[in-house]
């Protein structure tokens, strides 16, 4: 039995063939131009080529479509976000987790957001969801991290590893 050309381009962008999945791609949307799972991968091959207009483009029709999966949006979000879109990159992280309320990277994207937007007690909010739903995400864990440095002052640490003042 044949395989769905698809899969040839999931196994090319998998082993990190992005010219070939790209043109795999193209070629299965030259036939069946509305076909939502391809303009999908299009979309985020493109990203990690560094085409991230090109991407924005192709994920904007994967994330317009009622069909669009929390997946998807996650990835619609991520090129908003590259490109400075946060507010727009917030949004579709949110729809994300509507899609899908246990998506700890959506979570953990949302947080990144905030978190440039100076908004910290809403991303480390959304760190500690990423991290509850996926402890091993060690992303969302250094994010969280991060995010609490941005309102303990550092020398609450020093001072919290100083034998005998915390250790009693």
């Amino acid at each position: 039995m044949e395989s769905h050309p698809l899969e040839h381009a999931s196994a090319a962008f998998r082993a990190g063939r992005l010219d070939e999945a790209a043109e795999l791609c193209r070629a299965i949307l030259t036939r069946e131009p509305m076909q939502l799972e391809t303009t999908h991968l299009l979309g985020v091959v493109l990203l990690r080529q560094g085409k991230t207009n090109a991407a924005r483009d192709m994920l904007a029709r994967v994330a317009a479509s009622p069909q669009a999966t929390a997946e998807m949006l996650n990835n619609y979000g991520t090129v908003l976000n590259a490109l400075g879109e946060g507010e727009r990159a917030a949004a579709a992280f949110g729809r994300a987790i509507a899609a899908q309320p246990n998506f700890a990277q959506a979570f953990n994207n949302l947080g990144v957001v905030h978190r440039s937007a100076g908004r910290t007690v809403a991303a480390i909010d959304a760190f500690r969801r990423a991290v509850a739903l996926e402890p091993g995400l060690s992303e969302a864990r250094n994010n969280l991290r991060a995010a609490y440095r941005d309102v303990i002052p550092p020398w609450h640490f020093a001072m919290l590893d100083e034998i005998g003042r915390a250790h009693v």
